[in-house]
């Protein structure tokens, strides 16, 4: 008697579970397609974040400030035009505030992470101050240009109520600084009733663009909540679809495990029933005459036989469809 093992391995080739991790694949896809539009490992959200934070601190920041001081320079430029002896110190404001911007790149540059924020915060303290010897240049405490402290409020639009006020602070101390140098190195008077006015325009127009920047903080905390839950989601998600696709690849080896177990049985089966209907039928024709009782036994013998050879017959058919299906 020969027996074919009914056991296929899981996931080999040709096999149902090949087929069913194939399918699992597919449908697991949307999940996977999102994943790589949002991170979800922690060390990758981490590292991204390190890298795009040392990549505005020590490169966009930099550049800005760049930026500005040449738009400053340039303004004042352009009213001390025609003034006698100006292009010699504007060329040396000029010089100096590249050299700054400059030596401000290097530095965040060479600083590590763990101190990148605190020295590109010391810059940034540090720039309304320098603003103050164009703003002296263009007029004094006569100029126009004390508003350009604010443009350092308005840069933390991006980051929170708090910056934004302590940068108000700040903008209001260089300006304080510009006026003591007035009085204390040029002697002059100054008509505090007028500054005191320009200082409560910078603290007025501070506060504003706080209470925008805490606006905007809050938008962001929302979308930062968004973007974790769509995280969690993501993980259930995935982990989810991989829990199906090993219970599907079970379900499927063990179904057509089954399916050929029964084909096997059913074959053994039907060998020794064809002999015992061959036997019943010669006892048949070997009685014929004789005893009634004995032959109507051996023809229910056969009858038998022949209902379970039928029902055997079926699960083979059976079997084939859904090997055939698989």
């Amino acid at each position: 008697m020969t027996t074919a093992h009914p056991l296929i391995a899981p996931g080999a080739p040709g096999t149902p579970a090949a087929g069913a991790t194939a399918r699992a694949a597919r449908t697991i896809a949307p999940a996977a397609l999102v994943a790589t539009t949002i991170a979800l490992d922690e060390h990758a959200i981490r590292r991204r974040k390190a890298d795009k934070k040392r990549r505005y601190l020590s490169q966009q920041v930099p550049i800005l400030r760049l930026i500005g001081f040449l738009i400053l320079w340039s303004i004042v430029a352009f009213e001390r035009t025609g003034m006698q002896g100006s292009w010699q110190s504007l060329a040396l404001v000029g010089a100096a505030f590249v050299a700054y911007s400059l030596g401000s790149w290097l530095v965040t540059l060479v600083t590590p992470d763990a101190y990148l924020s605190v020295m590109a915060r010391a810059f940034l303290v540090l720039d309304p101050f320098l603003w103050m010897i164009v703003v002296y240049m263009s007029g004094g405490e006569k100029s126009w240009l004390f508003t350009v402290v604010l443009a350092r409020v308005a840069d933390q639009l991006n980051t929170n109520r708090r910056k934004a006020l302590a940068f108000t602070g700040v903008g209001v101390l260089a300006y304080l600084s510009l006026l003591a140098y007035v009085m204390l190195a040029d002697g002059r008077s100054i008509d505090w009733s007028e500054q005191l006015g320009r200082i409560a325009f910078l603290v007025g127009v501070g506060v504003y663009l706080s209470m925008t920047a805490g606006a905007a903080e809050r938008l962001r905390d929302q979308l930062a909540d968004a973007v974790r839950t769509a995280r969690d989601s993501i993980r259930q998600l995935q982990a989810q679809s991989l829990e199906l696709l090993d219970a599907r690849t079970r379900a499927e080896a063990a179904s057509h495990a089954k399916t050929q177990f029964l084909a096997n049985i059913s074959h053994e089966f039907r060998t020794p029933l064809n002999a015992i209907i061959g036997y019943a039928e010669l006892l048949d024709e070997e009685t014929q005459g004789e005893d009634e009782k004995r032959r109507e036994d051996i023809e229910h013998i056969n009858r038998s036989a022949r209902h379970l050879r039928g029902l055997i017959n079926d699960v083979i058919e059976l079997s084939r469809l859904e090997v055939g299906k698989v």
